[in-house]
């Protein structure tokens, strides 16, 4: 939750961004239940939101120069926009870049439905530039929430990978083999592997036969044999996965705050 302190300083980031020449105003997102400031920098539909910590020491002119860099790293043109929109309107054009991903949060105007305990939405990727798919998307196309599952998931099928730990991070030889990242090749909304019980079966020779998987984002997953000798309680894990959500994880990338199992081809909350 933002503070007033917060948003007075986000009202003053904008103001700064506008003397630059830049149109910038305030956007409060709820996410995961968490309401959160941003700021949407662009002209017409030709805009990026942007979520920076405004709970910070970061000066004024400083939090507005990481804007603009960050508006600058994913600006798009208002013709590969214009492209994009008429490609949208067709779906037979996109729907081999619409992929699923997995959040806890709420949003009730876009195409969903219910998994585990968590949210299924849809995006259509194209490059650094995505849509969420709306209701009034499948109205248009004359689909069905169904019909997009089933693409999205064929989509989403071969993007995704398993890698070991110390292959991503320096740790000790002893690591090697016990802690593994589940996600896509570009790191995003690997989550999605939860919707792929036949995929952690392929992991069973190499993990185990019972896998815990711990929610690291929306974006990957970390998988690890579940062996009661070795693991904490369920308890500690709960504790520590609502820990790092707190500290380390952007509120609208949170995806939930238990593990999960997978045993048998079935995936289940573990609470």
């Amino acid at each position: 939750m933002y503070t007033a302190k917060m948003l007075e300083k986000a009202n003053m980031v904008v103001e700064v961004l506008n003397n630059r020449g830049y149109q910038a105003e305030i956007t409060i997102v709820n996410k995961n239940g968490d309401e959160r400031i941003g700021v949407v920098l662009g002209e017409g539909r030709v805009r990026v939101n942007m979520y920076p910590d405004f709970d910070t020491d970061a000066s004024i002119e400083n939090i507005a120069s990481y804007i603009v860099r960050v508006y600058k790293e994913n600006e798009i043109s208002p013709d590969m926009f214009n492209d994009w929109v008429n490609d949208f309107v067709n779906y037979e054009n996109i729907k081999k870049s619409i992929i699923p991903y997995l959040s806890g949060g709420i949003m009730g105007d876009m195409a969903t439905r219910k998994y585990l305990d968590l949210n299924v939405y849809y995006k259509a990727i194209n490059g650094d530039f995505a849509i969420t798919i709306k209701k009034e998307h499948l109205d248009k196309w004359g689909i069905t929430e169904e019909d997009l599952f089933e693409q999205s998931k064929k989509n989403m099928a071969n993007k995704i990978s398993l890698k070991d730990m110390a292959d991503i991070i320096p740790m000790p030889g002893a690591m090697r083999n016990e802690m593994y990242v589940l996600s896509t090749v570009d790191m995003k909304y690997g989550s999605s592997a939860l919707l792929f019980p036949d995929l952690f079966e392929s992991y069973e020779e190499t993990i185990g036969k019972r896998i815990l998987v711990l929610p690291s984002s929306i974006h990957e997953l970390i998988l690890i044999r579940d062996d009661e000798e070795k693991n904490p309680n369920t308890q500690y894990m709960v504790e520590m996965i609502k820990e790092i959500n707190a500290t380390e994880v952007m509120p609208d990338e949170i995806l939930s705050d238990h593990p999960y199992l997978y045993e048998n081809g079935t995936i289940t909350e573990v609470r």
